[in-house]
């Protein structure tokens, strides 16, 4: 790992359904934890287009993730439909010295 900081990478990774082999491996490599989900779907929201609700009604994924390292812990996850495609994920972090 390049960066020995604390780090907070959220977005759209678009992996379907859910994290693959290389998405773990680049984890792995970068010493990043994922935010636990559970099995919220981020995709989609009830604000996807006619053609993406209803794929997504019987293929929904999770699609995004936030990653974290160092000295930060989750303390609040939320799943939100918003005003897109995808769900927004929002987290509140706790920053421990």
């Amino acid at each position: 790992s390049y960066y020995k900081g604390n780090l907070i990478l959220a977005g759209d990774m678009n992996h379907y359904p859910r994290p693959k082999s290389v998405d773990f491996n680049f984890r792995k490599d970068a010493n990043l934890i994922a935010v636990n989900l559970g099995k919220e779907l981020t995709w989609p929201s009830s604000d996807a287009g006619f053609l993406e609700s209803k794929i997504g009604r019987f293929y929904g994924g999770q699609f995004d993730d936030v990653l974290y390292k160092g000295r930060v812990e989750p303390i609040k996850v939320e799943v939100i439909d918003a005003k897109s495609d995808h769900k927004a994920v929002k987290v509140s972090f706790r920053y421990f010295s």
